[in-house]
């Protein structure tokens, strides 16, 4: 700075030669542009250039600021959320957590981005969330290859300036579970405009690409990175700014190669995984229903349980049970290998994906203790955690686990008739058996959970016996007599017939509980009753064998207020006194067990409830994140419990096999060439269309139309060298058939009378190819109550219908609901609502009535605040004068109101 003295000269000497100054800086301003022209140029190179193609299926909504994003690959995944922050990993490595974007304004303080997003779009490989400013508009999509441990972050602009935004995001390079090896260093390099991190301890490295890159700087004490770049207004539409994310260590390509990969392979790889879930898909069973939420569902369930699957660069490949934030821990619940997939292998099978399970459990049943007790989990970081199964408490902590992996190989073999891949796991299946045999009680064959063990319930260590380990234990009793049949020990298949029929009797005879009129949770280590109500062995119900009237007395117990929600049955009734609503075991919903629930409900004439039920469960796929299934909500109101796991393995099993197993009535037995079809479609679809079934060697497609009237099944099994079928469709309640045909040719057929639905049963020998069964019928009824829709955080509030039978020309209802609440419930017939008692209104609606149903005022509350009271709705065969003058005759009782 010139001294003070000097300052009058120098303004006088800028103000002669003020154009001279300005001239020359202009000069200089020429000089310079070519070198910031082709600096800008070589950014233009970084931009990406391709369609974002959405591909087979996505979904999208309002963008909410907990809601779950994820975008996964085999080896890599990144997910969170918009107030939490996004975290990345690339397997078994946590690479960062925290990871949130800012806008700059015009004072130069940043913004979080969160309160602008408007919307976000899930498809299977990749999540988009789009944010709107004043005058600009933002679109960032995560990618993640499928098989390197990388991802991009692809961000979209469109605006009238440059937008100035910065990357916040902590490093943190530790193994699953584990802390880091040791301190991280930072470093930028300005030529590539990257960001590394390096572990020094196990040769661990990141890179964050950033080609716009103006500064970076760490901020905060735990090593928060912070990079500052700023997006061109003049970027076209189809160019996308790259945020790129690589991680290498000594056992995989460096992170600069992988880096490299996806700068200059970004199109392929995007490629690549449209291609792998299109091809997903289209192997997959084809669902068409009139709802086409539920035939999303189907096809998500499809990709999430895909996504479920990974490489480890130490142990193979895998399946995992889920994806959850870790927050600023190493614990991504539940991102590592757990024995889900026995249970799971329901869902699988029907899917097409049975080589999963194959894969599934053979790599689970590495870890088998040489006294044949079987893992229940196995961490990511198990190559860096010497003494894991000394330390870690849940390794082997299940003493259900091995009867549920028993369980697996008997439905595999049921589901596919592999008899190669059960002779070779034979030994493994041989030690798990002989195990359970150990944990037996000889006394009545019950399977007893060893001391300081979890059984059907977790967290519940004074269970000795529960009714849900024992019902499963049945089942696999008798598959496992079956498969040591066929690989030929027969006295082992002896045994286990035997003990099967000792356990069943003492099942019977020691968990019903005559007084409540259900079963009882199990017995604790004194051998006394324990009678909290809980829905477990609802999934026995559904897979294993007990007493029809028990079972159906259960069925009404578990479908009152105080243990039954609008979406969901609780895991623990309302009116126990432990009832939490947000504990994760003593009141919550878990779709798991609201499977054998759903189920078993179709299977035991409640199809109206089982369908119900059901369309809850299609409801949670998209109430917190977009396509996977949430672990477990909340007791009290429609929203995912805080504690449960957005991407849940098992929660499929709710929705696939809710579908197959309950409202299709599937059942196959490959070896057997053995398959049960009875289907119970719901009173408002008036067609279904499933291809692609797998059916042993082959598949099963079917289409079902119904009009007034009529009822059409057409079906192929493709099945080389043929099939027994037996068919039992379901018509409406009251039905009286008139005809039936095969093929255009008169077949003989006795209807059944149900409690709920006319069944029309019919068994083809041999059966392969395509056929065409028809009905034609009259004075059926069809019902269904109108509930109010779910939205998040809703309570509940529709009715519950505890039983419903037909009998003698009407159906006689026991109902719960609120006080004083009235509840439409639509009848589906060409008959005439003669009455509706106790004073229900009655409105005509084309060929349809809609008997508006009033809770009592008065009548005692239960722990729910529902009240209960009987209904009964009697119907006439056919209309007269006026009443039929007002008809349309001509409408189908199945169309939409």
């Amino acid at each position: 700075m010139p001294p003070v003295s000097s300052i009058p000269n120098a303004l006088s000497f800028l103000k002669a030669n003020l154009r001279s100054i300005t001239a020359l800086a202009a000069i200089i301003a020429g000089l310079m542009a070519p070198s910031a022209a082709a600096g800008d140029a070589s950014r233009e190179r970084e931009v990406l250039r391709f369609a974002l193609v959405r591909g087979p299926c996505f979904l999208e909504s309002a963008a909410r600021p907990n809601q779950h994003v994820e975008a996964l690959g085999e080896e890599a995944g990144v997910w969170g959320s918009l107030g939490g922050g996004f975290e990345g990993w690339a397997y078994p490595f946590k690479l960062f957590d925290g990871w949130s974007l800012f806008a700059g304004d015009e004072g130069g303080h940043l913004k979080g981005l969160q309160s602008l997003a408007t919307r976000h779009v899930s498809a299977p490989h990749f999540s988009q969330l789009e944010y709107a400013g004043t005058d600009w508009h933002l679109t960032t999509t995560w990618f993640v290859p499928r098989a390197i441990p990388g991802a991009l972050l692809l961000l979209d602009y469109e605006g009238s300036h440059d937008l100035r935004l910065a990357l916040r995001f902590r490093p943190s390079l530790a193994p699953m579970h584990l802390t880091p090896g040791g301190p991280l260093a930072a470093s930028w390099e300005e030529s590539r405009h990257e960001l590394v991190v390096r572990e020094s301890i196990r040769h661990l490295e990141l890179r964050v690409s950033c080609p716009f890159a103006t500064a970076h700087r760490e901020i905060g004490a735990d090593g928060e990175q912070e990079i500052q770049f700023a997006l061109p207004r003049r970027i076209s539409r189809r160019g996308f700014v790259p945020i790129g994310v690589s991680f290498g260590f000594p056992a995989r390509p460096d992170a600069r190669g992988v880096m490299d990969q996806l700068r200059t392979g970004a199109k392929a790889l995007f490629a690549e995984a449209l291609e792998h879930y299109a091809t997903l898909i289209s192997r997959a069973p084809r669902v068409v229903t009139p709802d086409s939420a539920v035939n999303a569902a189907l096809v998500w369930s499809v990709v999430s349980l895909d996504q479920l699957r990974i490489h480890h660069p130490d142990l193979g490949y895998g399946l995992v049970s889920g994806y959850s934030s870790s927050g600023r821990g190493t614990r991504p619940r539940y991102c590592w290998f757990f024995e889900e997939p026995t249970l799971t292998s329901c869902a699988y099978h029907w899917l097409g994906l049975s080589g999963q399970v194959r894969e599934a459990l053979r790599f689970l049943q590495r870890f088998q203790r040489p006294d044949g007790k079987t893992v229940h989990e196995i961490v990511q970081s198990l190559s860096y955690w010497p003494n894991y199964f000394q330390e870690f408490l849940y390794a082997y902590l299940h003493s259900d686990g091995p009867v549920y992996y028993l369980f697996a190989y008997g439905d595999y073999y049921r589901a596919t008739g592999d008899l190669e891949f059960v002779r070779a796991e034979w030994p493994r299946i041989r030690r798990t058996l002989d195990w359970c045999f150990s944990a037996m009680d000889p006394s009545d064959g019950l399977i007893r959970i060893e001391p300081g063990d979890w059984g059907s319930s977790e967290s519940s260590r004074g269970v000795w016996k529960d009714t849900q380990l024992q019902g499963m234990w049945v089942r696999v009793l008798r598959d496992l007599g079956r498969l040591a049949q066929v690989v030929g020990e027969t006295a082992l298949a002896e045994r286990c017939q035997r003990v099967a029929r000792q356990a069943q009797s003492a099942l019977d005879a020691r968990m019903w509980d005559e007084e409540t009129g259900t079963y009882l949770w199990g017995l604790d280590r004194e051998g006394l009753p324990l009678k909290s109500l809980v829905p477990h062995h609802a999934v026995s119900f559904w897979l294993g064998t007990f007493p029809m009237e028990h079972v159906e007395r259960s069925l009404e117990r578990m479908a009152a207020a105080d243990f039954r929600t609008d979406w969901g049955v609780r895991s623990l009734a309302l009116s126990d006194p432990k009832y939490d609503p947000q504990n994760y075991q003593a009141g919550s919903v878990w779709p798991v067990w609201n499977a054998g629930v759903i189920i078993s409900d179709y299977r035991h004439h409640r199809s109206v409830e089982g369908y119900r039920h059901w369309q809850a469960m299609v409801r949670a796929r998209t109430l917190d994140a977009l396509g996977p299934m949430p672990e477990v909500l909340d007791g009290r109101c429609f929203q995912r419990l805080a504690e449960g796991v957005p991407h849940q393995m098992f929660s499929e099993l709710a929705v696939v096999n809710g579908f197959f197993d309950g409202l299709l009535g599937l059942q196959v037995d490959a070896p057997a060439r053995q398959v049960e079809l009875a289907p119970r479609l719901p009173p408002t679809w008036n067609m279904l269309q499933v291809d692609r079934i797998p059916c042993g060697t082959g598949f099963l497609d079917l289409r079902i139309q119904r009009g007034r009237g009529e009822y059409t099944l057409d079906f192929k099994l493709d099945w080389p060298g043929g099939a027994q079928l037996r068919l039992a469709p379901e018509l409406p309640a009251g039905s009286q058939l008139q005809s039936a045909s095969l093929d255009g040719r008169t077949v003989s057929c006795d209807p059944e009378e149900l409690q709920a639905a006319t069944r029309v049963s019919l068994i083809l020998q041999g059966c392969s190819g395509r056929h065409i069964l028809r009905f034609r019928h009259r004075g059926g009824v069809d019902w269904l109550p109108v509930d109010e829709p779910l939205t998040p955080g809703t309570t509940s509030r529709n009715l519950r219908v505890v039983r419903a039978r037909w009998q003698e020309s009407a159906w006689q209802l026991r109902l719960e609901g609120l006080p004083g609440r009235s509840y439409p419930v639509d009848f589906l017939t060409d008959r005439f609502v003669a009455s509706a008692i106790p004073d229900g209104r009655v409105e005509r609606r084309n060929t349809a009535w809609r008997v508006v149903l009033s809770a009592p005022r008065d009548a005692p509350l239960n722990a729910a605040g529902f009240v209960r009271w009987d209904a009964e709705v009697r119907f006439r065969q056919r209309e007269t004068g006026r009443e039929a003058a007002g008809s349309s005759a001509k409408e189908s009782p199945h169309s939409d109101f």
